[in-house]
């Protein structure tokens, strides 16, 4: 079931507007589905977009089908996700290879943090450091025609090619430095990479790292880039100083915290209801709330600020989510 869930955040119901969306095709392969691109996906129903069914002579044959079915499949939700890449790795598994898989190992592998695929971590960071630069120059240049048009054209003079990430629970501070028209050095403390973008459609690229390709499928939704590396799903957040943000469309039901009150990382701020289902939105940090910027009973859109958080002397105690990712 390819659905509109978020398995980072929970398996959170991550409804939103399908901005694309190619079908698989191939012997063995059906695909069951209601939707198209441009569809919108609402948060009040059901969060599946389509069944993708795989048949074949044996288990292995239909399996393997089923693994190219969804690495050819291509689907973009604007201010949502899909499972599509956990998915992938699901069916890459031993358990599912083998048929040894019980009714209770996913809710083991979710308790002990094994959903998380670390593979090609670095290039998910590189692409959202490139783009997030790129970004940056195209609102300098609009900026820039605008006040020409009026007769004054005015420039800042100031590029900002540094960008503060977080992928993780790790933060990074990248600079990048354009070497050419789609060529790129990126820089950090853990080391630099030299980067070359092919643009192969609004949402998909080639990125080549050193000697190394990828295909990534990449979109942004303030303040997250969702960046899938051949088929291995990461996010990748603008830094915005303890701003928490609603992950999709949604209704706000409850704001447990206050301005003032002490919270630790993993602690819920606000509880969001979408699809029928509740869901808790975690301080990524241990903090201070020192802005509530909702209230209950508020229809909220994905992105839009719930509550402002201050880290603590504490907060680097906080353990991270993921291992640091090293360029």
């Amino acid at each position: 079931r390819l659905n509109a869930e978020d398995p980072e955040r929970g398996f959170a119901p991550a409804p939103g507007e399908v901005e694309l969306f190619t079908l698989p095709t191939g012997p063995g392969i059906r695909v069951d589905t209601g939707i198209c691109e441009g569809d919108t996906i609402p948060p009040e129903y059901d969060s599946m977009i389509a069944k993708v069914i795989a048949w074949g002579a044996d288990r292995d044959e239909a399996r393997a089908r089923l693994v190219c079915a969804l690495q050819s499949m291509d689907v973009v939700v604007r201010g949502g996700a899909t499972n599509r890449a956990f998915l992938i790795d699901l069916l890459g598994r031993p358990e599912v290879m083998e048929g040894t898989a019980d009714t209770g190992w996913l809710d083991r592998m979710v308790t002990e943090g094994m959903l998380q695929n670390p593979l090609h971590g670095d290039v998910a960071l590189l692409t959202a450091a490139v783009e997030a630069v790129n970004q940056a120059e195209r609102a300098e240049r609009e900026r820039f025609y605008t006040s020409a048009r009026r007769g004054r054209p005015r420039t800042s003079g100031e590029m900002e090619n540094t960008v503060q990430l977080r992928h993780r629970g790790q933060a990074y501070r990248l600079s990048v430095t354009r070497t050419g028209p789609t060529s790129y050095r990126v820089s950090a403390p853990e080391g630099q990479a030299d980067v070359t973008v092919d643009r192969l459609a609004r949402f998909t690229q080639r990125m080549h790292v050193g000697d190394r390709v990828h295909r990534v499928v990449s979109v942004f939704h303030a303040p997250d880039h969702l960046v899938e590396v051949d088929g291995v799903a990461h996010r990748v957040s603008l830094d915005e100083g303890g701003l928490v943000r609603a992950p999709a469309p949604a209704i706000v039901v409850s704001v447990p915290v206050a301005v003032g009150d002490v919270v630790r990382a993993g602690d819920a701020v606000v509880v969001l209801e979408s699809m029928k289902m509740e869901s808790a939105v975690e301080a990524p940090f241990d903090g201070v709330v020192t802005e509530v910027l909702v209230a209950g009973s508020v229809q909220v859109d994905a992105g839009a600020p719930l509550v402002r958080l201050e880290g603590t002397d504490t907060a680097e105690s906080t353990v991270p989510a993921g291992e640091r990712v090293h360029l």
